[in-house]
């Protein structure tokens, strides 16, 4: 799992906790940093973002 908060940078080096707790918390700037790290993470996954196109839904974008 990992938790992104918005805020100061601070991303701290994974340690053996972090794999064996399966749980990594950082905290990027702001919400640009956000989606484009979701964003990367996604197409490494091998998935591709798109814009939601429900327009009464609070999701941003989707990943197929």
């Amino acid at each position: 799992m990992l938790t992104i908060w918005e805020g100061w940078l601070e991303i701290s080096p994974f340690s053996s906790d972090d794999i064996r707790l399966a749980h990594k918390e950082i905290c990027l700037p702001d919400i640009t940093d956000i989606l484009i790290l979701a964003v990367k993470f996604a197409r490494h996954a091998g998935l591709s973002p798109s814009l939601s196109a429900d327009v009464d839904s609070s999701s941003l974008l989707t990943f197929n």
